[in-house]
Order: structure tokens, then sequence, then C-alpha cells
């Protein structure tokens, strides 16, 4: 049975797996969580990539605190990897 509950980030759908003495069992996941998604699109526009686009898809490396770097760049990345 699925409900829909107000959580701290908005709506959600809840479902409840069992119901015990000693509480009730429920899954948060999304209703498609685990379901493969079949998408169709269309490119309708190419442009270069903006400095504020590329700096928006950077993620940190996990370079070390010492400054050693991460063993994906050996260090010359400064803390990002796009």
């Amino acid at each position: 049975m699925h409900f829909r509950a107000s959580g701290p980030h908005g709506p959600l759908t809840l479902k409840i797996l069992s119901v015990g003495d000693d509480g009730v069992k429920v899954d948060l996941n999304h209703p498609l969580a685990g379901q493969n998604l079949h998408f169709s699109i269309e490119i309708v526009a190419v442009r270069e990539a903006t400095d504020e686009d590329i700096m928006g898809a950077m993620v940190p490396c996990g370079a070390s605190a010492n400054g050693a770097g991460c063993a994906g760049c050996g260090g010359g990345c400064g803390g990002m990897h796009s």
C-alpha cells in the first residue's frame, strides 16, 4: 500500500512493507527505484561550454590534506576533477 507524506524536502511516497507489534516497516525509495528507464531524446543545439558550465561539472577528487594529490592525477588537479 502506498501513501503520500510530507518530508523536510517536500512530498514523498512511502510503501508499507509490514505492520507488526513492534512497529511498521516502510520503504521510502522512489517508486521507480530499481527500474530500467528508457528515454528517447533529440539534440536540438550544441554550443561550447562556458567557464561556469565547466566549474559546475567539477567534483572533488579526494586529494589529501597534505597536498599530495590523488591517485587519479598525481596531484596536479588542485583538488578537483571534471
